[in-house]
């Protein structure tokens, strides 16, 4: 999978690509922020220190943004970040006061979208047990499944 932020409001910054591995071990963070320790430095006044997180989730294949207590706050698609919020294709992340347009491409995602869809599919089809029973019987007359 692959995450590319790029800015609407800043053409002369580049965009910045993370790669992330098919099957991650660990759940790494990639710290956005003004400080020098950050993955993701940003040099602009709105942004804090450490401004806020993107959080890989190996066992869900999501991508999630995290606040960190940044004076200007987090946003995605214009909602205020509080807690953990999912990242889609096509989001908007709104750093302090930069914008970002977020791209998740690679073909493990669409793969996982479609196990996914696969399973919720499966849900909805599964038969059903049903019991009918006359009011205040405890035994049921019959039995039947139901899709």
């Amino acid at each position: 999978m692959k995450l590319t932020l790029s800015s609407f409001d800043s053409p002369e910054m580049s965009p910045f690509v993370i790669d992330v591995p098919d099957n991650p071990q660990l759940e790494p963070e990639v710290l956005i922020g003004r400080a020098r320790d950050c993955d993701m430095q940003i040099r602009k006044s709105s942004v804090s220190r450490h401004h806020c997180g993107i959080v890989f989730d190996g066992a869900t294949r999501a991508v999630r943004v995290r606040d960190l207590g940044s004076r200007n706050g987090t946003f995605v698609n214009d909602q205020r970040v509080s807690g953990f919020r999912d990242l889609h294709n096509g989001d908007t992340l709104v750093v302090g006061f930069l914008s970002l347009k977020i791209e998740i491409s690679g073909e493990s995602s669409s793969v996982w979208d479609r196990v996914a869809a696969r399973a919720r599919a499966a849900e909805t089809a599964r038969p059903r047990r049903m019991e009918i029973r006359q009011p205040g019987e405890d035994r049921p007359i019959s039995h039947c499944h139901a899709r």
